[in-house]
Order: structure tokens, then sequence, then C-alpha cells
């Protein structure tokens, strides 16, 4: 007998309490230490408890050297807003280098070692993580899980056809979850406003933008993944940040940068 969508859904979420269950009842998970730069410093740990993020880790921040850079070029002090934190390696490299992070997530699977890698490198008083998705507009919209392998990535928030009909891939699982704008998190949760904004949310990075609102005014520079947004998009998306005064700087495959002045 086939089982229906409910049935299967809720397979699924006991599937992921199962995986959180070995977590949380294990006795420690296996650290990575790994240091990132040529001279040593700083040191950064992950908590690392599969094969594939291990490798990962293994590069930390250096698996995108010019986002490296970028963060690098950051003045001590400047607020980053890490759009898509993951499991940490930007919120804790630039943590490290002695900026204020704030660090968006919403998967559980992530957020999870997000917490632990920021409590293992001790940046707990330089980090604030805010457990939400992030749109142009308030409210509900689907979510769509690409994995529920530690440190995934590709999930998509109010992406409808992103894992359908054959389009990439099937999603592991979808439910609906709650979205704020960035302007909201800061007028309603009291967050700081950001000097800087790095986003990476797989496909809605510049509705991540436009729901920053005034607030782009203070904002000195970004850097925002456009790998993933249709090229009409990205237009529009660049037209916002000139009219908000941030000037395009350059662009990789994966990220285009921006600075203001």
């Amino acid at each position: 007998m086939s089982l229906s969508l409910q049935e299967r859904l809720s397979i699924k979420a006991r599937s992921i309490w199962t995986k959180f269950g070995e977590i949380r009842d294990s006795r420690g998970l296996r650290a990575l230490e790994r240091t990132t730069t040529p001279d040593e410093f700083p040191k950064l740990a992950f908590y690392s408890p599969t094969r594939s993020l291990t490798l990962e880790m293994r590069r930390g921040p250096n698996r995108e050297p010019e986002t490296r850079e970028w963060i690098d070029s950051i003045p001590v002090g400047s607020v980053l807003w890490d759009v898509g934190a993951n499991v940490g390696s930007f919120t804790i490299y630039a943590a490290k280098l002695g900026l204020r992070v704030v660090a968006v997530e919403p998967m559980p699977h992530n957020l999870l070692l997000l917490v632990k890698n920021i409590a293992l490198n001790e940046v707990g008083g330089s980090c604030t993580v805010l457990p939400v998705a992030m749109s142009s507009n308030n409210g509900p919209a689907p979510m769509s899980l690409s994995s529920l392998r530690f440190g995934s990535a590709g999930h998509g928030f109010g992406v409808f056809d992103k894992f359908r009909d054959g389009n990439l891939k099937l999603a592991e699982l979808e439910f609906g979850l709650s979205g704020v704008t960035v302007a909201t998190a800061i007028s309603q949760m009291g967050l700081p406003a950001p000097t800087h904004l790095k986003i990476d949310v797989d496909g809605i990075d510049d509705q991540v933008v436009f729901g920053v609102a005034d607030y782009l005014s203070s904002v000195q520079g970004v850097c925002c993944e456009v790998q993933k947004i249709p090229e009409r998009r990205i237009q529009a998306l660049f037209e916002h940040l000139s009219a908000s005064g941030l000037n395009f700087s350059h662009r990789t495959q994966r990220n285009a940068f921006f600075v203001r002045g």
C-alpha cells in the first residue's frame, strides 16, 4: 500500500530527529583543526561528523579565496551579516579577525554544527546566531532541503521549481518556514545594522538584498552569490545596489562584489 504525503513527511521528520539524536547522545564529535593562513593565524577548528564534511572543512574559508580576501579587507569592529552561514567557516574566520558577526542559518542540521563550532572556537562573544530564513518579504514560504547531510547546501526558500520535475533533483524534505527581511530583523529584534553583507542562499540572494531596505545606506561592502540567479535579476540587483551608492567592484564565477564610493 502506498503511503500518503503526510506519512512520507512524517517518516522524513523522524529520520531527521534520529540524526540529531545520534549527535546529541555521542560523547564528542570529532574536531578537525585547520590552519587557514600561511602565517598560521587564525587557527580554526570545526566539528566534522562525516567524511564529506571533513574534506570540506580542511579547506575552511580557503574554499572561496576571493571571499576570504574580501573578509580580510573589512575593518576590525565592523558588523558582518553572514546570510547563509552553513556550519560557520566564514562566520568564525571573520570573528577571529575582530569582526562582529550576525550568522543567519535556518537549516536545523547545519545550525547545530554552527553553534557548536562557534563555541569550539570561543568566538561566542563576537557572534549572534539568527536561525531564520531571509528574503525580500516577511512571512511563510515553502522550504526545500536538497540534502539532510551535515554541511549541505543548495536548499531553496520560496523556490517552487528548483528541485521538482527533473530540474536538478527532488528535495529530501519540504516544509513551510517563516522568513523575515534583514530590515525586520534589525528593527524588531534589536540586531546591529550591517556594515558588510555576505549572502549565499542559493538562488534568492538578490531578494535578501532587497529586504535590507533603507539599512542598505549604511552598508560599505557586499559579497553576493550570483551564480544561481538569472541574468535579468542580476542586472536588477546591480541597478538596485548602484542606486544605493554601492558600486560594482568585480565578479568571480560564484560571487559579485560591491563597495561604497
